[in-house]
């Protein structure tokens, strides 16, 4: 198939200029007045759908120029000498800490103002109701928030069901359905600088809503790099609320960081409590108090996650990802078991039970992993689910502690926004297609091939993850911008269950997937998957028939090197040449089998990394892992995952729902492979394929497992699949 040809025609700032306000998904949206319903026993046409359009994917790509301008204003600021890098992400990180604060309270904030009453009952088929909330809807028109608090909404948009069940367990589904309002975003957008600028009454009312939640003055600084003048953030202090009885759980205020690294972002967190009972504890055995909190003399991340799991154990709602994994809702229905209410209930009385045998000191000794294993004797099914719920409150990042009242997230967002960074600067400065004189037409192509790509993402014979291409991932990405309308498009497909888009891939497994994915796009559209339409590949293209030709003709020998080095790639195909692959999210389990099999192999990233990608290991000695500030998965963590090249350790779900062994049906080998089934493999292990689960497989009883089916996105694929 021969290259198509290229005519400049309309830069971006023409193509949003000449773009009428219906051309955003965004904007039809607010002109509606019920939500389009959801028909989950027809299939729509793809070319019917709620796909992005190009004006979208513009205002998009506009956004994230905004994000990396944000980020150098921000670096500018901080004081930081420019070659200590490491330095720098630290600030960074510390800076997107009090964004995801920020991002809390506005949400709160919203939430309150929007609902009348907050039930603790969670009312999931509200999901489906037609009717909008009118004074919800009202607000956000007269809104914008803050760039830095944009950034967070969008980095966790990217995790569809993570979004989902978020909102669903704290009683704000409204705000999963609503869309991120591009067609608004990009005109506060300047087209040269990229700075934003919000009207000044859209400034005004975002405060005064503020206002109506909390009352701290810094609290309401719109502007985040005025924030930072007003206190810098190595100045910045929090402090820290028990969300069961609300009261303050240290002495005094916490900084976010310090320069021994014990700072409230600091993965060294560390601040005495408001009150030590130890004594009374002592001298009375029996001695019961107010609350749990009280037990804990001085408090780190894992004691916060701790105090989390006490909490939702205790509480009226599920449990965090119940309804990520379990939702009959934005997932096909195949088993009337299939309840987050039945899977949160059961894992709750079994960690009831063990925390009742505790004795206090036992309990304040404990670390949060200690406790999950110890929930121990449980059938090989209901341990899987266990570790399948419990797991995720490793890895949270609970910064809504620092907001009393706040809406309850207890997701790494902080993680959420780094992960997303090494894709906003590929977008940004290695591809820049914001600038490409080819945009308009390259963006038209890529947004056929996303209708393709989705085609086999959304197919029920899907039995293997798929991995998008930079071009279609991007796509893919301004698609969930409206988590309503992406889960609407899910489920009026063939497979008719929402696709996750996995946020945390293995390296060695995005290799694997792209070759099935290369070759079953060929199959189906008898074209090649792999063609990039960067503004450098086009050039190079247009340049000769050869598509190695730019390498071969170059006399540099680093170029020559580089082309030794790609054709080495297991991507690599004599027909194709080497694709930009789209590996921003990827990361490295700690398991052996993970780990000596990266060893043996040469991955996409690895590639990369040197020329492009350096700035994506945020700290020393951190090329394990990309997920800050808190402990992601180390050694003593991993049992509860599985010993093998599993592709994901934070959404463990395969296509077609992986029920935690909860489901029935099919026929399952020892390699964790499934037949018809929904669970994968009870045991054995491995990352076989499946029709409907399978994925990670199982796992031995002893190792926990991923959930009896886990995450390579089996049977409805894409990078984790459904569940």
């Amino acid at each position: 198939m021969d290259p198509p040809r290229y005519n400049q025609v309309l830069d971006f700032i023409a193509i949003l200029e000449q773009s009428d306000p219906a051309a955003f998904q965004s904007y039809n949206y607010s002109t509606q007045k019920e939500y389009p319903s959801i028909q989950r026993d027809k299939i729509t046409d793809i070319n019917s759908k709620g796909l992005p359009t190009i004006a979208d994917v513009v205002a998009h790509l506009k956004l994230l120029k905004a994000f990396g301008a944000l980020k150098a204003k921000v670096l500018g600021t901080s004081k930081v000498i420019k070659d200590l890098e490491p330095a720098q992400h630290k600030y960074w990180q510390v800076f997107l800490t009090n964004a995801v604060r920020r991002f809390i309270i506005f949400v709160s904030a919203l939430r309150k103002y929007s609902c009348d009453t907050v039930s603790t009952v969670v009312r999931e088929h509200t999901f489906h109701n037609l009717a909008k909330n009118n004074k919800f809807e009202s607000m956000m028109s007269q809104i914008m928030p803050p760039l830095d608090v944009i950034m967070v909404w969008h980095a966790f948009l990217l995790n569809p069901k993570t979004f989902y069940d978020s909102f669903t367990r704290t009683d704000f589904i409204v705000f999963a359905k609503y869309p991120l309002p591009l067609d608004r975003i990009h005109g506060c957008i300047n087209n040269t600088t990229f700075e934003f600028n919000v009207p000044e009454i859209y400034r005004e009312n975002y405060s005064s809503l503020l206002q109506s939640f909390i009352n701290d003055p810094n609290d309401l600084i719109f502007d985040p790099i005025d924030d930072l003048l007003a206190v810098r953030i190595t100045d910045k202090q929090v402090n820290i609320y028990c969300p069961r009885c609300q009261k303050p759980l240290t002495f005094q205020s916490v900084p976010l960081t310090t320069t021994s690294e014990t700072g409230f972002a600091d993965p060294g967190f560390e601040a005495y409590s408001i009150e030590d009972i130890d004594e009374q504890i002592r001298n009375n055995p029996h001695f019961q108090v107010e609350c749990i909190c009280l037990l804990t003399p001085v408090w780190n991340h894992d004691q916060l996650r701790k105090l989390q799991l006490y909490h939702d154990v205790h509480g009226d709602t599920e449990l965090s990802h119940a309804y990520k994994y379990f939702s009959s809702i934005i997932s096909r229905v195949i088993s009337i078991r299939r309840s987050p209410y039945l899977a949160s209930s059961s894992v709750k009385s079994y960690v009831k039970n063990r925390w009742n045998n505790l004795q206090l000191n036992l309990y304040k000794e404990m670390s949060l992993v200690n406790l999950i294993k110890s929930v121990s004797s449980l059938p090989d099914e209901e341990k899987r689910l266990k570790n399948l719920l419990l797991r995720s409150y490793l890895q949270f990042n609970l910064i809504y502690f620092t907001v009393r009242g706040g809406i309850e997230i207890g997701e790494d967002l902080v993680g959420c926004v780094l992960r997303q960074e090494r894709f906003v600067e590929k977008m940004n400065t290695t591809l820049n297609w914001l600038h490409s004189p080819f945009i308009y037409q390259t963006l038209s192509e890529s947004l056929t091939r996303y209708g393709n790509f989705f085609h086999m993402l959304t197919s029920s014979d899907l039995k293997q993850m798929l991995v998008p291409t930079l071009d279609i991932d991007l796509m893919w990405h301004t698609h969930q911008l409206w988590n309503y309308g992406y889960f609407k498009d899910c489920l009026e497909s063939p497979c008719h269950t929402g696709i996750d888009h996995d946020d945390t891939v293995d390296e060695n497994k995005l290799d694997d997937g792209y070759e099935f994915t290369r070759k079953l796009y060929r199959k189906l559209f008898n074209q090649e998957y792999s063609i990039c339409y960067c503004h450098s590949c086009i050039m190079r293209r247009s340049a000769t028939t050869n598509k190695f030709s730019f390498w071969m003709k170059s006399g540099s020998k680093q170029m020559r090197l580089e082309e030794k080095t790609i054709v080495k790639n297991p991507l690599f195909s004599k027909d194709e040449g080497f694709s930009h692959i789209s590996t921003h999210n990827s990361i490295k389990l700690p398991t052996s089998q993970a780990q000596m099999k990266r060893r043996k192999s040469i991955t996409a990233s690895s590639l990369e990394k040197d020329r492009n990608n350096s700035h994506y290991y945020y700290l020393p000695n951190s090329s394990l892992f990309v997920i800050l500030p808190g402990v992601p998965v180390d050694s003593g963590m991993y049992a509860l995952y599985a010993n093998t090249l599993c592709c994901s350790i934070v959404n463990a779900s395969s296509s077609y729902g992986n029920c935690g062994g909860l489901c029935t049906g099919g026929s399952r080998d020892g390699q964790g492979n499934s037949t018809g089934g929904s669970c994968g493999g009870s045991s054995g292990g491995g990352c076989g394929s499946s029709s409907g689960g399978g994925g990670c497989g199982g796992g031995s009883s002893s190792g926990g497992g991923c959930g009896g089916g886990g995450g390579c996105g089996g049977g409805g694929g894409g990078c984790g699949g459904g569940g």
